[in-house]
């Protein structure tokens, strides 16, 4: 009965006005740039800050995001380094995207890393960390100060990672092409915070994939 149930919602088709509801979320590269100059930027372009200052209205907040207009952006009231556009704002010609200024990335994708919260001059250890948003989170986490080893069995996700990694600006991450089940400790030396998300906090990319056919359209 349950795998019966389970292929019908595999199979069940996506609606896009469902998708469409929920907000683009774009994490600020502050290994690049500070999110009040991201702010600013945007500003610059004519974009209009909502702001929310109670953090202790949750709800009050949520009514905010799902209210945001065409040009209303807001800073996210958990991570601070994430900003919330309308749902259908396009963001993958946008130079700040093209210079890895900002990065697309999900809230539920921002979170494991900004709970852990290590401090600057940390050693950590991401143990499934390909495509690497996480890890370049990581790297801005410890402003660039201390080690992050970056560890991803598959080969060519390995040099995704390494892309990633090279075009924020990350300079405090080893990538380590290799299961990290095979590993020891004697690899990672001084660890004192481990990230491990395998099946990946930011899964359910349906929205994502809909972005990409409209942009290629």
């Amino acid at each position: 009965m349950f795998k019966a149930h389970l292929s019908d919602v595999i199979e069940a088709p996506v609606k896009e006005e469902t998708v469409s509801t929920k907000p683009k979320y774009v994490r600020v590269n502050t290994l690049k740039k500070t999110v009040g100059e991201a702010i600013d930027a945007f500003r610059d372009e004519e974009w209009i800050l909502i702001k929310h200052s109670d953090k202790n209205d949750y709800n009050g907040f949520v009514e905010k995001v799902a209210a945001l207009k065409d040009g209303e952006f807001m800073v996210d009231m958990h991570v601070p380094s994430l900003l919330i556009f309308p749902s259908k704002t396009h963001f993958y010609n946008h130079q700040a995207y093209k210079n890895a200024t900002i990065v697309l990335q999900d809230k539920a994708s921002c979170l494991p890393v900004h709970l852990l919260a290590p401090c600057p001059g940390s050693t950590v250890l991401d143990m499934c960390a390909a495509p690497g948003m996480k890890t370049t989170q990581l790297a801005a986490a410890l402003e660039n100060q201390g080690v992050i080893y970056a560890v991803e069995r598959d080969a060519k996700r390995a040099g995704i990672l390494k892309g990633i990694v090279g075009g924020s600006g990350a300079t405090c991450v080893k990538v380590i092409n290799k299961d990290v089940l095979q590993c020891n400790g004697k690899e990672f030396p001084g660890v004192e915070y481990i990230l491990v998300d395998p099946s990946c906090s930011g899964s359910g990319k349906e929205r994502r994939l809909l972005e990409k056919i409209e942009n290629s359209s």
